[in-house]
């Protein structure tokens, strides 16, 4: 993600056309990201990756336009009037197209329309599908040895528009690439070869460049309509490709040997979808985990996590360090929350030259050594009881466990009777999300089949409250026996436990059970 800094203050009302690229969520472009950060709307087109709205501010308010089918499909003259709409209440808006906002995008229409009222936008530049296909199919559109050009025609046509000049494409010395060319291939196809185009020429279909279930067929013109026929055969979105740098051959010898993002054997979660809810902010690795093995991953928290106030007798129990030999952290968030408050009440590290750190797991300790503290101890087994019951405490021993709202309270069972002194510091609160997103909304609707992540037991109970007789019917996956357990006892399918609490783990049992399925 870029550094977490915002462009100097724009005006209000202000409008951009932000593409937002072909699918992968990192792909977009800096000055995008920064659009997104400020915008108090959002309208998204269909296809974009609903992992880019994660950028937006929490009072932004987005809207799915669905111009591709995902929900009810808006005339462009209602996008033009929503856009109008917002402008004029005094909002920053980001029109969030696919691709680049300029190839296929009626950015020009828009723009006129916009104009129409006196409004001025800046168009953000976006990674259109075909300039990615190259990085994630090893199929170069451009190669001295077999395509000196490069065409991007649209397989969709305005009706009052001209007919496009088949001789020339059919002629065209190099790479023809089509885009929203699914439902009208057996037309532009036939015009091709009636042209005098080859029909033996190569020819590949790419659907969803760059996401994780980017699928790849590879065929010839004369069959092009065969394998889009009917459209759901292979659902938009999807490229054709039409030259020599398609075959197969071509592709094996030119890039696909030397290329890093091209993944010639799926991945072990390709194509599964999984809805990652931990709190927003703090879901970043296990998402990129997951993206690494190939899945399609979606967020949705299910917990709000906010670090508590600042009263005056918060600050006097930060400030009081010296007489704890041990301070125990048992979540991420402890740690950050416990720091950000020090670090307002203008405290620094040097109190805990005598004190030493204890952490319920890795990721505790990962997040320790962020704030350039390291941890002293780690349990055997990574879950509260085990810190417990293996903390090297004698009566002489005086611990702080930093907490929040919903911790569990095996620590306060265990260590009192094993130490001098055993007090608690509340940092952070944690409260259940009571709406889900759009996006999930309409995943759930389309499917069954997608994972959901349990990694705390807040989150599955507020799961299990949020869902209802969904809960039962995702696949979940548990970060510990311990959630396991309890999400069992609500109704979850838990299919996958992870076999050590960590998200390395999490996601390589996911990725195992998949396989074996």
């Amino acid at each position: 993600m870029p550094p977490d800094t915002l462009p100097p203050s724009l005006p209000s009302p202000a409008m951009a056309l932000v593409g937002a690229g072909p699918g992968a969520a990192d792909l977009l472009t800096i000055r995008g990201w920064k659009w997104l950060k400020s915008a108090d709307v959002v309208l998204y087109d269909g296809l974009v990756n609903p992992e880019l709205l994660q950028f937006v501010s929490p009072h932004c308010r987005c809207i799915n336009v669905g111009k591709h089918g995902q929900s009810r499909i808006w005339k462009q003259t209602e996008i033009h009037q929503e856009m109008l709409r917002h402008y004029q209440e005094g909002k920053r808006v980001v029109r969030l197209k696919g691709g680049d906002p300029a190839v296929f995008a009626r950015t020009a229409e828009e723009l006129e329309f916009l104009a129409e009222h006196g409004i001025k936008a800046e168009i953000i530049p976006g990674i259109t599908a075909a300039l990615a296909l190259p990085a994630y199919t090893g199929m170069p559109l451009t190669h001295r040895d077999h395509a000196s050009a490069v065409a991007l025609v649209t397989g969709q046509q305005a009706e009052d528009s001209e007919e496009l000049d088949w001789d020339s494409l059919a002629r065209f010395p190099g790479t023809l690439v089509f885009y929203m060319g699914v439902t009208t291939a057996a037309s532009w196809s036939r015009q091709l070869i009636k042209a005098g185009k080859v029909g033996s020429t190569p020819a590949a279909l790419v659907r969803r460049v760059s996401w994780p279930d980017q699928q790849i067929i590879h065929t010839t013109l004369s069959q092009v309509a065969e394998e889009l026929t009917p459209s759901n055969k292979l659902r938009p979105p999807v490229l054709v490709v039409v030259g020599e740098v398609a075959h197969p051959e071509n592709i094996a010898s030119i890039i696909m040997p030397h290329l890093a993002s091209f993944q010639p054997i799926p991945l072990p979660l390709h194509g599964q979808t999984v809805i990652v809810t931990r709190a927003e902010g703090d879901n970043d690795r296990l998402a990129q985990l997951l993206t690494e093995q190939g899945a399609n991953v979606i967020h949705q928290p299910l917990i709000r996590i906010s670090c508590v106030s600042p009263t005056e007798t918060l600050r006097a129990s930060l400030q009081t360090v010296e007489p704890f030999a041990w301070i125990i952290f048992t979540s991420v968030n402890g740690v950050d929350c416990y720091f950000k408050l020090r670090e307002a009440a203008g405290l620094d590290a040097r109190a805990f030259a005598q004190t030493k750190f204890a952490c319920v797991g890795t990721a505790t300790a990962d997040a320790l050594k962020r704030w350039n503290l390291l941890c002293d101890f780690l349990p055997p087994e990574q879950n509260a009881r085990s810190l417990a019951e293996t903390l090297p405490v004698d009566h002489n021993s005086h611990v702080l466990w930093v907490r929040g709202t919903r911790s569990k309270d095996s620590l306060r069972e265990i260590l009192p009777q094993r130490c001098g002194g055993f007090s608690e510091l509340n940092v952070y609160e944690s409260t259940d999300v009571l709406n889900l997103s759009p996006q999930i909304t309409q995943l759930l609707e389309g499917t069954e089949e997608a994972w959901l992540t349990l990694t705390s037991s807040a989150i599955a109970r507020s799961a299990a409250n949020l869902l209802g007789k969904r809960f039962s019917t995702l696949r979940s996956a548990a970060l510990s026996p311990q959630i396991a357990a309890e999400a069992s006892a609500l109704g979850a399918s838990v299919m996958v436990t992870a076999s050590q609490p960590s998200f390395e783990s999490l996601v390589a049992d996911m990725a195992a059970f998949t396989s074996r399925s």
